[in-house]
């Protein structure tokens, strides 16, 4: 309902009674349509904010854009942890990395096989690498197409 959607936008999104209120006004219809539940849009918020270092301010400017989206908050948040962790992201940028990847039909265990190809055996830069690492897979390239 569109009270459980402000309070939810109130007491994890952070925003203010009245942004809370205008959130859920513009949302309600798609959260119910994507049929979100509320653990649903928890987990997302958590997948989205903890240790990410994104505000609140940040993650609720796009949490319904990657809630409308259909991103699994299991799915984001390995693709995240993979990117900070195995390809030495920096966590903002991991974090919209991973929303790129988690938004297509592709597994998050080639992220790690990915990078060491193309930072330790293609010698790229550590930016270069971070940055073919989503674009290829993104393009639903496996890394053993390229060795």
């Amino acid at each position: 309902t569109k009270e459980k959607l402000a309070d939810f936008a109130y007491y994890s999104l952070d925003a203010n009674r009245t942004e809370a209120d205008k959130l859920a006004a513009a949302n309600v219809k798609k959260v119910n349509a994507a049929r979100l539940s509320e653990k649903h849009l928890t987990d997302l918020f958590w997948a989205m904010y903890f240790n990410t270092l994104l505000s609140r301010e940040e993650v609720r400017a796009q949490f319904f854009s990657v809630a409308e989206d259909g991103v699994e908050p299991e799915v984001l948040k390995a693709f995240r942890q993979s990117l900070y962790y195995d390809c030495d992201m920096n966590a903002k940028p991991a974090m919209w990395a991973a929303y790129e990847l988690a938004g297509i039909p592709v597994d998050p265990a080639p992220v790690k096989e990915m990078w060491d190809f193309l930072y330790n055996s293609a010698d790229l830069s550590k930016s270069e690498a971070h940055r073919w690492v989503v674009d290829l897979l993104a393009a639903g390239i496996e890394p053993k197409a390229l060795s």
